[in-house]
This record gives structure tokens, sequence and C-alpha cells, in this order.
């Protein structure tokens, strides 16, 4: 059995109004690497999860500081499980890379949680 974890890009607006002076962005501007490879793995499944086949997509929005570094993540939409959305913004706020700008900012992504076979 194999995990796959699938990115996409969500062109949706921010889950709650900014504070002047934020700017909305999105997956496109991640730094150090292209895309967000790297970020989930495979043995990032949470344990409990994978023993109850739960599957499922959570939308994410993180909020990124001007010298880009991830300080707050919040699901805007659940994946309807929450070990499933918990892991998605620990692993965001753990190993997420962000453009740096004159601002903060939010990025908002969906991360799909798939069980292959």
């Amino acid at each position: 059995m194999y995990v796959a974890l699938l990115m996409l890009l969500f062109q949706a607006g921010p889950a709650v109004p900014l504070p002047e002076g934020q700017q909305v962005w999105y997956g496109r501007d991640v730094t150090r690497e292209s895309s967000t490879n790297g970020w989930f793995r495979q043995d990032d499944y949470p344990p409990q999860a994978r023993r109850r086949h739960e599957q499922g997509r959570a939308v994410v929005t993180t909020l990124v500081s001007a010298d880009g570094t991830p300080t707050a993540c919040w699901v805007q939409t659940s994946s309807g499980y929450p070990d499933l959305d918990v892991i998605s913004c620990q692993l965001i706020l753990r190993r997420g890379a962000f453009t740096r700008t004159k601002g903060d900012y939010t990025w908002t992504m969906p991360v799909r949680w798939s069980l292959g076979n």
C-alpha cells in the first residue's frame, strides 16, 4: 500500500479579512522548491487515519510573515477527518518555505490525503 498526496492550487480568497498591509498569495510563490514536493511525504500519513482508511481533501490557509516564515495555519474546508486536517497544517508550518515580501500575506491550498493500492 502506498500513500498518494496530491497538491493542487486553490484560487479562493482568505477565510478572514486581512489586516491592512497584508497581501493574498497562492502556491506559485513557494521559493525553496518549485512546488510543494517534499512538504508531504508517504510516511506522514497519520497511523490511526491509515488504519481507519480515512481519505480526504483539506483546504488550509497559512499566514506567512514578511520574512517567508509560516506563522499560523487554519483549515478552511475540513477533509472530514481531524487527524488529516491537523497534520496538513503541522507539516506546512514545519516544512513550508515561502517568498519574502514587504508585508505579511496568506497562502491557500488544498491537501489531498489518499491511500493507494
